[in-house]
């Protein structure tokens, strides 16, 4: 297991990229909200990269990315653990 701290997520481009694309899902979805089932089924229909990178988190974490968003329609990082735990490769 590797040790993110929250503030690097961001910086790495997988990542972000992948919460861009939630942003996006969310953004479009009817209340702005949706679940880590809900995106799991839209990413793999959107972004297949980042469906699978989604996936590789545990379901906590998951639901924790899809929370609601700031003002800006942004992850609010600050909900998400200080630390994410990522398999290694």
């Amino acid at each position: 297991m590797v040790i993110i701290p929250e503030g690097l997520i961001q910086a790495i481009p997988e990542l972000a990229t992948l919460m861009k694309d939630l942003g996006m899902l969310m953004a479009s979805a009817p209340d702005g909200q949706m679940t880590a089932a809900e995106a799991t089924a839209a990413l793999e229909k959107a972004t297949p990269w980042s469906a699978v990178l989604f996936a590789t988190f545990p379901v906590r974490v998951q639901q924790q990315l899809v929370l609601e968003r700031d003002i800006h329609g942004t992850v609010q990082l600050s909900q998400v653990r200080d630390t994410v735990p990522l398999p290694t490769c």
